[in-house]
């Protein structure tokens, strides 16, 4: 079951709103929450720039999940991720179990893929309080970090990112989503809504 950070009944708009299933074709969506940030590079970078297809998501695929229960949002970044390759060692920040965003995903072998949160069960190497605790790996041991909607729900997100930083490889990469045009979903709290601007400075 996809467990990661979507409070029943969201329904959550991407940056600029999006029109319902049945207004016909929407403009093409605004992506840019979605990030692929080099992990020590200076500069945010939308997916579309170097892992998807730049055709962007099919309107068909979208309103299928949407139809599915997911919110625009949700369906938005879901169909953005597509083609998106995940090989090597990758962490899932903020996660407990298999996301649809995962599930869109291409997987190449080999792959290793493991998950931090704090909602795994007291004593697990995988429970991590995310704005205190350092993530349990040596520097340098990962290939990808993601980080998919998460940092809104943190009120400290410059530890976890640092965090990332520290544990990913030289040529690692940052890939995440963050909501913008959205109602207030605890989870357990809410606190940040951001602009791609501030995504620029926070990853730089």
């Amino acid at each position: 079951p996809d467990t990661h950070r979507e409070p029943a009944g969201l329904d959550a708009a991407p940056p600029h709103p999006a029109p319902s299933a049945e207004c016909g074709p929407p403009d093409p969506p605004d992506l840019r929450g979605v990030t692929g940030a080099p992990a020590r590079g200076s500069l945010v970078v939308p997916v579309g720039e170097d892992s998807i297809s730049r055709s962007g998501p099919s309107i068909r695929d979208v309103r299928g999940e949407i139809r599915a229960g997911k919110s625009i949002a949700r369906a938005l970044m879901n169909q953005a991720v597509r083609g998106h390759v995940l090989t090597g060692r990758v962490l899932d920040v903020g996660s407990s179990a298999t996301a649809s965003y995962v599930e869109r995903m291409t997987t190449v072998e080999p792959l290793q893929l493991e998950r931090v949160d704090l909602s795994f069960p007291e004593g697990s190497p995988g429970r991590v309080d995310l704005e205190r605790d350092p993530l349990p790996h040596s520097d340098a041991t990962f290939d990808q970090v993601l980080v998919f909607n998460l940092l809104e729900h943190l009120y400290e997100s410059d530890h976890v990112l640092r965090e990332a930083r520290r544990v990913l490889r030289e040529d690692g990469r940052l890939l995440g989503f963050v909501p913008f045009l959205v109602q207030y979903h605890p989870d357990p709290e809410d606190y940040f809504r951001y602009t791609h601007t501030a995504l620029r400075r926070m990853l730089s």
